[in-house]
């Protein structure tokens, strides 16, 4: 139960920073929109997920308590994702009532942040291509797709590269 209620957890966590990658690596040329491992994919949802959960607790907190009348924590998720439930599982009942008592606001949250962060994914997406930020900066922001830079010579090869027509023509 405290496994799968902690993936289940973690994935969710996880969506907005699934979401700023996914719009960041959709667009002509990229093929980073499928994960080539599920793990990876992940790991890189949750770490870029971090910013923005950072940004959503401080504006709920410090910014939005007047209006919401509630601050957000993220104590008892963090417990039922370690499997901390007290003694012998005494406190479990209360974490999960917790849940069920917020679930709405909590999915607020979440669809909030997702949204920002396929907006920050578009809006760095069309601010990388503009200014060539993946030429002069790759280890941030380079595709993982040779044939893009290939195809539009945005970025010049070390290596020696060959080309190989091959025409259908109209013969009588």
């Amino acid at each position: 139960m405290s496994l799968a209620l902690s993936s289940i957890l973690i994935f969710v966590f996880a969506i907005p920073g699934h979401a700023a990658r996914m719009a960041y690596l959709t667009g002509d040329f990229t093929r980073d929109a499928l994960p080539r491992s599920l793990t990876s994919d992940i790991t890189r949802a949750i770490v870029y997920a971090i910013p923005f959960h950072i940004f959503g607790i401080l504006t709920v907190n410090y910014v939005l308590y007047d209006w919401v009348q509630a601050s957000f924590s993220f104590e008892p998720f963090l417990r039922i994702m370690s499997a901390e439930y007290g003694d012998n599982g005494k406190e479990l009942p209360a974490l999960a009532a917790n849940l069920e008592k917020y679930y709405l606001q909590f999915g607020l949250y979440i669809g909030v942040l997702t949204a920002l962060g396929f907006g920050v994914g578009t809006v760095l997406r069309e601010a990388v291509w503009k200014r060539r930020w993946d030429v002069y900066y790759p280890e941030l922001f380079e595709y993982n797709n040779a044939w893009l830079y290939t195809f539009t010579g945005r970025k010049h090869f070390d290596i020696p590269l060959s080309a190989v027509v091959d025409a259908l023509v109209d013969v009588k």
